[in-house]
């Protein structure tokens, strides 16, 4: 049979019956419908409906009055519950969000005639069937908060436990690494093979990336304790969903517009005697959204571009397209997407232009074959190609690319109190990468990544929901390019030589959970357990075939991490809610790179031998308050303080190192057994958000009063955090390894001394006009820093230097290297229809 022929029959036997992936930007609705007397009500007809496309699906109560609707995706519904000799009942202005399970109740009376009643304005904030600690970020941040470069993911630094990586600038949840986390679009993994970090480069601070923030319905994040259909990453899974369109006509039309003139000149220019640096930014785009027929077919559209100056060479444009159909017939929902990002541009002063081009083509077929039971069907092929070294990659990925083809199903039912789910996923890389040398040379790794999971979410009763499910997660890497020998073959441990690219994984991963509601399901206590675990990335293969004095240990194997949760959440009036959740995370296995040749005789001593070892581990201890409420649709705000401390042997990336010739930790057994603070360790995050509408202030104004109060939106952001560590360096070869970088300064123990804490306040202020009978323009002006606080990433960590005579202290040691921007101002014109 020809390798097509097998092809066609893998696609074929997954899309007819094998269970696959999960995690797909869907949500769940359950309930029960009760008559007034408390009798539960079996055979009552119950509607969801769409209220922006007019979709509707159906089911009935069972025996206990309850109703589930299983993998509906995100958006706002209608609930309806209809039984003869009872009046109906209708619960409005629910808006689901990724991942969630909504519960509700539909009480009915007695009624001699048919009619309908709406229920309270709006359904439970509080979610009394999640089990674990998770956060969403909704369409009124995305739309109404202050972002720098409008990218959403830095709102997901607004939540608990999630601030800044120190090293690479990506998102550290719990102060894991950031290439240990999951991005998911739709359903579809958008995490690259190679490095572990989102695909595209998307980041919160980071350009490029692969999504404008204005094709963003929402996103959740899955913090700690997620159910078995959540895996991939060892830390977090960002499960992000893009818009689609409604039986309306609707889009947006913006452009934001910065200016040095506008910018603050950061403390370091001024300690240098520099300039402010030039800097003109130009982001501008448009979205349209509508049907193609009415109730059955619709669009949307997201076009976005880039042009950047901010330093002298500096100079970025580029281009973001997103295009999305749903079709829906006979209760199946037919989704095909489309994105485009085309990126060119000069990263700093030092490195070659650059060309990242990322194109991926989606679809899914949700089919619902009864009102409880529904089956969703995916497929994704992407083509991501870097064709110059980008800032991101650091100095080892030159041209590279990655060809993915990836295929899932789930399948989701209700049986009783039972909410059931199965799936698994195949997910298969083509990497290829070229590394520096003389020539440059291109490296193949193919990366087939397996999962498959069950788990059921049990409503034991009215108050008790139990999750309990089992996950495997599979890798498989292979590469025909193999490393040269090594010579000469006696300076290295031939005992220990390891391998060319990771041992195959094959992990198996336990989840549990509860969450229990009792009453009027005011409070809520909820409590997970579950292990996790990574994946390595390709490009720790390619690094062993282009260096002979890397090697891959013979026991090496997947990240795993122990993560637990245990949390307390009160609402209050249907407008809010306070929570306190203690967060643990125990990292096993973590991979790092260790010189074993290190305290090795003089002759082995000056070969280094590098080992990629599973050997690093990390303790987090984490206690969460948060608060989240809405006042009708006026006012809006967010808290999230966390105080956290987390311990770690000392672990540098395995995927990326420093240079080519700094190789690895020394093989110190004291220094890598011994826990430390933790590279991305903040003791104390506190984050807020608000907006307010002023337009029920002018509701009982009149004239000039209320022409100058109403249409004003007010928000804000504010982010607090303390340092993180850093340690005391020797500058020079003081322990004899032939690397002049990886010495800790005598006296000194690893990540001692701590930068100094960060802070920005982010103001915005915006004023609506309206453009005829149903568009309005929004005139938009904001600050981010305002207070233009010099926030430092970075300081001279060498503390020693080997001197002749004799050895002498740097005297700048501690100074500021590297700062944040400094006071940033821009506005903006927004037109939304």
């Amino acid at each position: 049979m020809s390798r097509a022929g097998h092809a066609l029959a893998v696609i074929v036997a997954l899309f007819s019956c094998a269970p696959a992936l999960a995690q797909t930007g869907t949500g769940d609705i359950q309930g029960r419908v009760a008559a007034d007397s408390g009798e539960l009500l079996e055979n009552a007809t119950v509607t969801l409906t769409d209220v922006d496309t007019g979709v509707e699906r159906k089911t009935r109560s069972d025996d206990g009055g309850r109703f589930a609707f299983v993998a509906v995706a995100a958006g706002r519904y209608q609930v309806t519950a209809e039984h003869r000799g009872f009046a109906g009942r209708r619960q409005d202005d629910i808006v689901l969000v990724p991942a969630q399970r909504l519960q509700i109740k539909l009480p009915l009376r007695r009624a001699p005639m048919p009619e309908t009643i709406a229920l309270t304005p709006y359904p439970p904030i509080a979610e009394s069937a999640r089990t674990h600690a998770s956060a969403f970020v909704s369409e009124t941040e995305l739309r109404d908060l202050p972002v720098l470069g409008q990218r959403y993911l830095r709102l997901a630094e607004l939540t608990p436990a999630v601030s800044q990586e120190a090293t690479f600038g990506g998102l550290s949840v719990m102060n894991l690494p950031s290439y240990e986390n999951r991005l998911v679009i739709d359903g579809f993994d958008h995490t690259s093979s190679l490095s572990g970090q989102p695909l595209g480069g998307d980041g919160p601070n980071r350009i490029p990336y692969q999504l404008s923030q204005a094709s963003i319905e929402g996103f959740r994040l899955e913090t700690n304790g997620a159910p078995a259909e959540v895996g991939g990453a060892a830390a977090a899974t960002f499960d992000i969903v893009t818009r689609s369109g409604s039986n309306a006509l609707r889009g947006s039309a913006y452009e934001f517009f910065g200016d040095r003139s506008l910018n603050g000149r950061r403390t370091i220019d001024e300690k240098n005697g520099r300039a402010k640096p030039p800097y003109r930014n130009n982001q501008f785009g448009a979205t349209a959204g509508g049907p193609i027929s009415r109730q059955h077919n619709f669009f949307f559209l997201s076009y976005e571009a880039l042009r950047r100056t901010s330093t002298l060479r500096e100079d970025r444009h580029q281009h973001d397209l997103l295009a999305r159909t749903d079709h829906d017939y006979w209760r199946q929902h037919l989704m095909l997407r489309y994105m485009n990002q085309d990126y060119r541009g000069r990263p700093d002063d030092t490195a070659s232009p650059s060309h990242l081009d990322t194109r991926s083509g989606a679809a899914s077929l949700a089919s619902a074959f009864t009102g409880s039971i529904v089956n969703e069907a995916r497929l994704q092929y992407a083509v991501s190609r870097e064709r110059a070294d980008l800032p991101f990659n650091f100095f080892f990925a030159y041209p590279s690319e990655t060809r993915r083809v990836e295929i899932g199903e789930t399948l989701s039912w209700i049986i009783g109190g039972h909410s059931v789910k199965t799936g698994g996923n195949v997910l298969r890389d083509a990497d290829r990468i070229q590394l520096f040398g003389s020539p440059p040379r291109t490296y193949p790794v193919d990366d087939h990544r397996y999962a498959a999971f069950v788990q059921d979410a049990w409503r034991a009763s009215d108050a008790l929901t139990v999750d309990i499910g089992v996950r495997y997660d599979g890798q498989d890497q292979d590469m025909p390019l193999r490393p040269p020998v090594f010579n000469p073959p006696q300076v290295y441990d031939v005992q220990n030589f390891g391998t060319a690219v990771p041992p195959a994984q094959r992990n198996w991963a336990p989840r549990v959970g509860f969450a229990w509601s009792p009453g009027e399901r005011k409070h809520v206590f909820r409590g997970a357990y579950g292990l996790f675990y990574g994946s390595t990335p390709a490009l720790l293969a390619a690094q062993v075939a282009r260096f002979t004095e890397l090697f891959i240990s013979n026991d090496f194997k997947a990240p795993r991490v122990h993560q637990a949760s245990a949390g307390w959440e009160v609402e209050k009036y249907r407008a809010g809610s306070f929570g306190i959740d203690y967060l643990f995370a125990r990292g096993e296995r973590l991979p790092r790179p260790v010189n074993v040749n290190a305290t090795a005789p003089p002759l082995r001593r000056f070969y280094r031998r590098i080992a990629f070892q599973s050997t690093a581990e990390s303790i987090y201890n984490g206690v969460t308050v948060h608060t989240r409420a809405r006042v009708l649709h006026q006012l809006f705000y967010t808290m999230a303080y966390t105080v956290a401390r987390s311990d770690e042997t000392p672990q540098w990336s395995p995927t990326i190192l420093r240079d080519y010739w700094q190789l690895g930790l020394p093989s110190d057994g004291s220094l890598l057994q011994t826990r430390y603070p933790g590279n991305n360790d903040r003791h104390q995050h506190l984050t807020m958000s608000a907006m307010y509408d002023t337009s029920l202030l002018a509701v009982d104004k009149h004239g000039l009063s209320k022409r100058l109060l109403k249409d004003w939106e007010y928000s804000l952001v504010y982010t607090w955090f303390t340092g993180t560590p850093y340690d005391a360096w020797v500058e020079g070869d003081l322990n004899g390894d032939i690397d002049p970088f990886n010495d800790l300064a005598p006296g000194t123990t690893w990540n001692q001394y701590r930068k100094p804490y960060q802070a920005s306040f982010d103001p915005r202020v915006a004023r609506r006009f309206r453009i005829g009978p149903a568009a309005r323009l929004s005139l938009i002006w904001e600050a981010f820093n305002l207070t233009n606080r010099p926030n430092y990433t970075a300081v001279d960590n060498t503390l020693l230097q080997l001197t002749v005579p004799a050895p002498t202290q740097n005297p700048k040691f501690g100074e500021p290297t590297r700062q944040l921007n400094g006071r940033v101002m821009q506005v903006a014109a927004r037109v939304i229809f």
